[in-house]
């Protein structure tokens, strides 16, 4: 099998088995600091180490591309003038085909339109009243009748959320007035689909946790407005209108699940993962009720993929991943439940190989990478390696911080050995395979 010699060669470096303790950060993705009676890695074990991760590292270059079934293409594009990306970036065409939306790379608060016909005279659509610094990017409808405007700005949580009816997809009125939605830059706001003129919209006005508006774009006031789903308990990261259904993407004691709504806020489901992990993009081609949903996720144990869900019949099954030759059959992610030394409930996401003996001899790894932008449970080059060689890793849902709870906890219930519990984050997938395979050799000896 092929971590046999990887775990041969590593072992071989010193036996039994040793875990170096170190930093919770790692010294500009360099190893930790040997101890005085402790061997360096031999080069042999960081070469095999390397030749491992060298096999799983197209996992680090991202997702599949999603099915063109998703994607507006339009007619005729590879015929079409196009704008350098020194001057357009964020295109996005209209359904007839005849022109795009597009925000100016050198003033990214100017959003244009840009006709295949007159393509010497750009129209203006919107112009953000933050000027420099402010990003303006367009976001089609599905059905492609109505503009949906955002307006950003670096450091600062809150958008503006303005309209446009383009009226007839396949005659669009692009000079058709500016719907002010959300512009006094009170929240965040974030259009997150429609079905027919009902426009639903993330923010966490009035809901920390987030919430899930609903506005009829034939009325747009403020006072149409009314709340498809409330704030709960547990943050709601984001969420998608596809299929005439809400997927909305809920941070669950650190783990991404997502549930499916009905327009009225009915839960209809969720959509099955094969174990805890980090939900990304949620996609549709939005022409029928029953057409398939397709929804980019990671675990510790499967690579970026793209999952197909078929909402009449609630299967979801594995369209397409990357391939790698790990075999994630072998090992298995638990949620592990406590309450930490201040009595905060806390979790902490171990996985190890299917049938692991609690009798407190493995060694572990508590990851200590800071990710604020979602879940931490992603799939790993250095922690699958880690997991080959038998020993256990463990992903604190609360980050560092939590890291001498989870590592208690770890010791506690006998995963491993006291002494032999790591505390650190690796070097980012950034940085090289060289670095990661000197980083995890300097681990294991």
């Amino acid at each position: 099998m092929h971590s046999l010699a990887v775990a041969a060669a590593c072992l071989a470096v010193s036996a039994p088995l040793v875990v170096a303790q170190t930093p919770a950060a790692h010294p500009a993705a360099q190893p930790s600091p040997q101890s005085s009676q402790s061997k360096a890695p031999s080069d042999s074990a960081r070469a095999s180490i390397a030749a491992r991760l060298a096999a799983l590292w197209p996992a680090t270059a991202g997702l599949p591309a999603f099915p063109p079934s998703t994607t507006w293409i339009p007619r005729g594009k590879e015929a079409a003038d196009t704008l350098p990306s020194t001057t357009a970036v964020n295109i996005v065409w209209t359904r007839d085909s005849r022109g795009f939306f597009y925000t100016s790379a050198p003033r990214p608060w100017q959003l244009f339109y840009h006709s295949l016909k007159r393509p010497g005279a750009d129209y203006l659509v919107y112009e953000s009243p933050d000027r420099a610094g402010a990003t303006a990017y367009a976001t089609l409808s599905s059905g492609g009748q109505y503009l949906v405007i955002t307006a950003t700005h670096p450091g600062d949580t809150r958008t503006r959320l303005l309209l446009v009816d383009l009226d007839e997809p396949g005659h669009p009125a692009i000079t058709a007035p500016i719907i002010r939605l959300f512009d006094d830059l009170d929240a965040a706001y974030r259009y997150v689909g429609n079905a027919g003129p009902g426009l639903f919209v993330w923010t966490n006005r009035d809901a920390p946790r987030g919430r899930i508006v609903s506005i009829d774009a034939t009325d747009p006031r403020q006072a149409t407005e009314h709340t498809a789903l409330a704030e709960s308990a547990v943050p709601l990261v984001t969420a998608q209108v596809a299929a005439r259904r809400i997927f909305a993407t809920y941070r669950e004691d650190g783990a991404d699940v997502l549930h499916i709504f009905s327009l009225s806020g009915l839960q209809l489901g969720t959509v099955s993962l094969p174990s805890p992990g980090s939900v990304g993009r949620v996609a549709w081609g939005g022409r029928s009720d029953h057409d398939t949903v397709y929804v980019a996720a990671q675990t510790v144990l499967q690579p970026p993929a793209i999952y197909a869900h078929v909402p009449h019949t609630g299967q979801t099954t594995l369209w397409q991943a990357v391939s790698i030759p790990f075999d994630s059959a072998q090992f298995e992610t638990r949620a592990l439940h406590y309450d930490s030394a201040g009595g905060t409930h806390s979790t902490v996401f171990v996985t190890s190989r299917k049938g692991l003996a609690l009798d407190g001899t493995h060694a572990a790894w508590v990851d200590t990478t800071s990710d604020s932008s979602g879940s931490r449970l992603r799939f790993l080059p250095v922690a699958a390696v880690w997991l080959e060689l038998g020993n256990v890793y463990a992903v604190p849902a609360s980050g560092a911080a939590a890291a001498q709870g989870a590592a208690q906890v770890l010791a506690a219930r006998k995963y491993a050995r006291p002494d032999a519990i790591l505390t650190a984050s690796p070097p980012p997938p950034s940085s090289g395979i060289d670095a990661s395979a000197q980083w995890l050799a300097a681990q294991v000896r």
